[in-house]
């Protein structure tokens, strides 16, 4: 969630609440090694 962009709007009553939700994790590539 980001929380920076968040908007509520209110309109004829009615109240609008956006919230954007954040970039997705990048995948992370790790190696694991055999011993």
């Amino acid at each position: 969630m980001d929380s920076e962009r968040i908007e509520a709007t209110l309109t004829d009553g009615l109240l609008t609440i956006r919230i954007p939700k954040s970039e997705p994790s990048k995948p992370r590539r790790v190696e694991i090694s055999g011993s």
